[in-house]
C-alpha cells in the first residue's frame, strides 16, 4: 500500500467522512507525516550504511592481509551498494 493510498484510507474513517466524505486536511496531514517519516527512514538507513563501511574501513586489513588487501576499497564499495540495495 502507497502513503496515499493509505492517507485515503485513514481520511475515509474520518469523523468527518459522515458529513462530507472525509476532510482533505486529514489526508494532507497523513501524507505529510508518513513523507517525514520515509524521510527520517531513509536517514537513519544512511547512518547506518555509513557507520558499518567506517567500522569496514577500520577492522578489514585484519582479516585481509598480504596481497588481498588492495580489495578493501573495492569491497566497501560493494558492501555500501549492496545496503542501498543496489545489489542482491
Amino acid at each position: 500500500m502507497t502513503n496515499e493510498e493509505k492517507a485515503r484510507e485513514i481520511q475515509a474513517n474520518d469523523v468527518c467522512c459522515v458529513w462530507n466524505g472525509g476532510c482533505p486536511n486529514v489526508r494532507i496531514g497523513v501524507l505529510e507525516a508518513m513523507q517525514w517519516k520515509d524521510e527520517q527512514f531513509e536517514a537513519e538507513k544512511q547512518a547506518l550504511i555509513d557507520k558499518a563501511c567506517e567500522w569496514l574501513k577500520e577492522n578489514v586489513s585484519k582479516h585481509l592481509h598480504g596481497q588481498y588487501a588492495f580489495l578493501k576499497g573495492e569491497m566497501i564499495e560493494e558492501f555500501k551498494e549492496a545496503m542501498k540495495g543496489g545489489e542482491e
